[in-house]
């Protein structure tokens, strides 16, 4: 496959493994490349270095060099790490872990193994779903567009933090408070610089005003046409172009809206080729949809036009697929 380009999948259980990507077409192959980690959460890939978080011994990283043989272990801070940010600078891996609502740093040597933690965060809270919001816990960092602030969701107290990152170190800028249930899981700055986010517990899209680290609370639209909310669950979210892109976990589908000056627009929602899709990913015009349940990724091809992805071939059978990384 001339010109193929390599894509990253992080498995529970089933670790690592490669596949190729043909940029023409959008289809996937394996290549049989594999890595063995127990527990995988969440996968990010940096400088040909892959970095795995694990629930396993009470929250651990895994690193790997770029041919995936391993790099060691570090403790994540947190029990059930389950997201991971690699800072600006490229210097530090920034880790939230969800159960503990613990925010740690770890420094990245330049043969891209892990340093000790240079700091850890513990948030407290609790939110009105005495279920699922009996504690603090937090899910989601993301840099603003000019790399100046991470923001952190909570999705057990309903709020947004604000940090300053420097040399390892977090300071706390500004809370923002989500509407009360809504459970903010991920979130993506959209082309309009507005902040958007998945809320997990209200089944719904909301967005936010940004301005310097400051956010405003925009509005909410459900992440779905179905019905029975409260059995859907909205995860990874994802913004290209004036399009923003939101998993609807519960119903197996992926909503699709359009970025405008009052605010996003529904404009579709497709099946997501599979069950329980836990992530997905969007480049070159294309969208790969992680489905954990059905062990498969489907591909879809992105509609310029109109922003709507439509699937393309048969979906490639992958273990329990968590992260998708293009």
């Amino acid at each position: 496959m001339p010109d193929a380009q390599v894509v990253h999948v992080g498995s529970n259980p089933g670790g690592i493994s490669r596949l190729r990507r043909d940029p023409a077409t959008g289809s996937l192959q394996p290549t049989g490349e594999t890595a063995d980690v127990a527990g995988v959460m969440y996968l990010l890939v940096h400088n040909g270095c892959s970095y795995a978080a694990s629930k396993e011994d009470d929250g651990v990283l895994v690193a790997f060099d770029a041919e995936l043989k391993p790099l060691g272990r570090q403790p994540s801070g947190g029990k059930v790490p389950c997201q991971l940010t690699v800072d600006p600078s490229g210097r530090y891996l920034i880790t939230v872990n969800y159960t503990s609502a613990t925010l740690a740093a770890h420094p990245i040597n330049p043969d891209g193994s892990l340093g000790e933690r240079t700091d850890l965060v513990q948030h407290t809270g609790s939110g009105p779903d005495a279920s699922r919001q009996e504690a603090a816990h937090v899910h989601d960092t993301v840099f603003d567009p000019a790399g100046r602030f991470m923001l952190m969701t909570d999705l057990g107290s309903d709020r947004i933090y604000t940090y300053a990152f420097a040399d390892g170190h977090f300071t706390e800028q500004h809370v923002a408070a989500a509407p009360a249930g809504a459970g903010p899981r991920h979130m993506a700055f959209g082309s309009d610089g507005r902040l958007y986010v998945a809320d997990e517990l209200a089944s719904t899209l909301s967005w936010y005003d940004y301005n310097d680290g400051e956010l405003t609370y925009g509005g909410s639209l459900p992440s779905t046409k179905l019905s029975s909310p409260g059995d859907n669950f909205p995860g990874e979210i994802a913004a290209a172009g004036d399009y923003v892109y939101i998993a609807n976990r519960g119903f197996d589908t992926i909503g699709v809206f359009r970025i405008g000056d009052a605010g996003p627009a529904m404009v579709g929602e497709v099946a997501s080729g599979g069950t329980f899709v836990q992530h997905f990913a969007v480049g070159d015009g294309y969208l790969y949809a992680a489905n954990r349940d059905s062990s498969t990724i489907a591909t879809f091809r992105i509609d310029d036009a109109t922003g709507i992805p439509a699937q393309v071939g048969a979906p490639l059978s992958a273990p329990s697929p968590v992260t998708i990384v293009l």
